[in-house]
């Protein structure tokens, strides 16, 4: 009776896995930059993720507002020194979203900010886990809940091509993480 009470003990005060948990840095995730989609106004990437059972690759985007600051501000006074392009005035509007990427796309300078804020968009290693863990709730749901959970019409055939694609992605995930691995993910990500 002691030795249950005393195992009980150390799984209750066990401290609670977090993105900094040894064993979520223990699943290495790497990228590499596709480019910048002016339509969305994302940076399109292909992620790796390598768990203690494989590796999966996925898809991710990010929007332009999630970039490195430092590198940013690097940017922000490049555009500064370039004085004859206008580029900081384009780079300014941009930030306020004033100025879009897609019918201006053939403005030179509209698109050479865009296209250096998005070679400076850093995904974050828990970010893309917790991404990916989302996109694998799918497994776990009927089509009905999922959308009702995430806001979609059960008539869009688009709906639908998400959800599969989700849960394709939730079985490449399942695949490449170990059970505790993906544990830790799924627990890691109810604070997030």
């Amino acid at each position: 009776m002691k030795n249950t009470e005393t195992t009980n003990e150390t799984e209750n005060s066990r401290a609670p896995i977090t993105p900094e948990s040894e064993i979520i840095k223990s699943i290495n995730v790497s990228y590499n930059r596709i480019g910048f989609n002016p339509e969305t106004e994302q940076t399109d990437f292909v992620v790796i993720v390598e768990g203690a059972r494989g590796r999966a690759s996925f898809k991710y985007h990010m929007g332009i507002g999630c970039t490195d600051k430092k590198k940013e501000k690097l940017l922000a006074e490049q555009f500064k020194r370039e004085r004859s392009t206008n580029l900081e005035s384009v780079y300014r509007h941009i930030k306020q979203g004033h100025v879009k990427a897609l019918p201006n796309n053939k403005d030179r300078n509209v698109m050479r900010v865009f296209n250096e804020l998005s070679k400076i968009a850093a995904p974050k290693h828990f970010d893309i886990l917790y991404s990916v863990s989302l996109d694998s709730s799918a497994l776990h749901e009927t089509f009905s809940d999922w959308c009702a959970n995430f806001g979609y019409d059960e008539d869009s055939r688009k709906a639908l091509a998400t959800y599969d694609a989700c849960r394709e992605n939730g079985l490449k995930f399942q695949k490449a993480l170990s059970k505790e691995q993906l544990e830790a993910v799924q627990e890691a990500c109810q604070d997030y």
